[in-house]
């Protein structure tokens, strides 16, 4: 179980491993854009596909490292694939991704948000 929650973003090929109809698949996560809360599930979104996680967000924010920010209660994006971020006011940040998507961030993260930007590392 302690293996289940180190964290990923150190392991030297870090993936995510997703079970779907009895398969597993193996997603580095060079190649997640973003993941997404929806209900008791969790969307992993990357380029060509979506896939359904049983892990919660805050599990998932806990081992995927510096490389990935949440921006919002339901969204965890990776910085990698943020292709522009700007601030539309009202505490928000609207970051557009590589696949063109838009997510705007919850007010409540605004802080983090600014750091991360400050710091150049989105």
């Amino acid at each position: 179980m302690a293996d289940r929650h180190r964290c990923l973003a150190s392991l030297p090929e870090a993936v995510l491993v997703v079970s779907e109809r009895g398969r597993v698949a193996r997603i580095p996560l060079a190649e997640v854009l973003y993941l997404k809360a929806e209900l008791k599930y969790v969307t992993l979104r990357t380029a060509g596909r979506t896939w359904v996680l049983d892990d919660s967000l805050t599990e998932l924010e806990q081992r995927l490292g510096e490389r990935f920010l949440r921006i919002h209660r339901s969204f965890i994006v990776n910085k990698a694939h943020v292709r522009n971020s700007r601030y539309s006011g009202n505490n928000e940040f609207i970051f557009t991704m590589a696949n063109n998507e838009r997510i705007i961030s919850g007010r409540s993260y605004k802080e983090s948000i600014a750091q991360a930007l400050q710091e150049k590392s989105v």
